[in-house]
């Protein structure tokens, strides 16, 4: 989108100096000699400011549509994101207030995977405006720039898998036969999920405030869509079981 910005600047200023060219040998300057005249030098610069003229035309309209596609795009980006992000902290609101559920060590790593791509979808992003002050514009700069903290905040899912492991190590050194399940009863588990699901709830607060700058013509209807999205819930945390996977396709 900057180059198609770029070019659309270099079009216009073209455009402009074969106008006044145009105008300068057809009005303002007296212009004889043995080669050329006023009026074919008029010819000559009229035809380019309509041929500039018309070029100028396509790219404001090429970049408009462009524009168009890259709100499109992020839109849809930053729905993926939010989603993934509100079913990881749903999960994790699941785990700290219903104790009776197993944490598994890769209870986040799909919503880790989408976040991660969605994030960087979105950080690669060419949105470029005329208006440096649009809100769009400058919400979006301002989203990328927390690109470094967001990664570093998805990547401490792995704090999960070591809470377990080193729960599961805690136990053994007290019972050699522990076998037992690991859930949010155990201070590691617990405070890992509860620091997890601050993070995602970060992530969910400023795509909802990118959501409003992005759908600030009404098209996206981001008050209906944000209705459908709050009934999305945690991971299946019921039927995930190995036992209930074999009832089901056996």
């Amino acid at each position: 989108m900057t180059n198609k910005k770029e070019t659309l600047i270099y079009t216009a200023i073209t455009s402009v100096a074969f106008f006044a060219l145009s105008y300068l040998f057809g009005i303002v300057i007296s212009f004889e000699c043995k080669w050329f005249s006023n009026e074919f030098l008029f010819v000559i610069f009229s035809g380019a400011f309509a041929s500039s003229l018309v070029v100028l035309i396509s790219e404001i309209f090429g970049y408009r549509q462009l524009k168009k596609a890259m709100e499109n795009e992020l839109y849809s980006h930053l729905s993926y994101l939010y989603v993934a992000a509100k079913v990881a902290k749903n999960t994790m609101t699941a785990v700290i207030e219903n104790t009776g559920i197993h944490v598994v060590p890769d209870m986040l790593d799909q919503q880790q995977y989408q976040i991660s791509s969605a994030l960087n979808c979105i950080f690669n992003l060419d949105y470029s405006t005329f208006c440096k002050k649009q809100e769009l514009f400058v919400g979006l700069t301002a989203f990328k720039e927390k690109h470094t903290a967001y990664m570093a905040m998805i990547r401490e899912c792995a704090y999960l898998r070591m809470s377990i492991n080193q729960t599961q190590i805690d136990e053994l050194m007290k019972n050699p036969h522990f076998n037992g399940p690991i859930n949010t009863t155990y201070p590691l588990v617990l405070k890992t999920a509860q620091i997890l699901q601050k993070h995602f709830d970060t992530i969910m607060g400023d795509c909802e405030q990118l959501f409003d700058k992005v759908d600030y013509s009404g098209r996206f209807n981001w008050k209906e869509g944000k209705k459908k999205v709050s009934q999305v819930n945690s991971i299946d945390l019921e039927d995930g079981s190995l036992e209930y996977f074999f009832k089901r396709n056996l």
